[in-house]
């Protein structure tokens, strides 16, 4: 599921929209988020599941300040470092990055 708003995996925090606010009804930590932020942060390390670009990212890293956010697909879920709940990691990264 995606935000009809910004086009954002729908991630929600506070029933919102963790990038844009749009109140969104449900959702769940899609795979589709790593993809989205390895293609809109440039800086961060991927990983992906098959040799090319065009294959789905399984595991993501970036260093903002002194703390390592880090993502991988494992079994079919996500585990995040620092370990939040999605939104409230998303959140904070991108707290940390404005």
């Amino acid at each position: 599921m995606r935000c009809e708003t910004c086009g954002a995996p729908a991630v929600l925090l506070a029933n919102a929209c963790v990038f844009c606010a749009t109140p969104i009804g449900d959702s769940h930590a899609p795979a589709e988020l790593l993809d989205y932020l390895a293609a809109r942060l440039p800086d961060a390390k991927v990983k992906r599941f098959v040799l090319g670009r065009a294959r789905p990212v399984r595991e993501f890293k970036l260093a903002v300040g002194e703390t390592e956010y880090a993502a991988r697909l494992r079994r079919g879920r996500l585990e995040l470092v620092p370990d939040l709940p999605p939104a409230r990691w998303v959140d904070r990264l991108l707290g940390a990055l404005s």
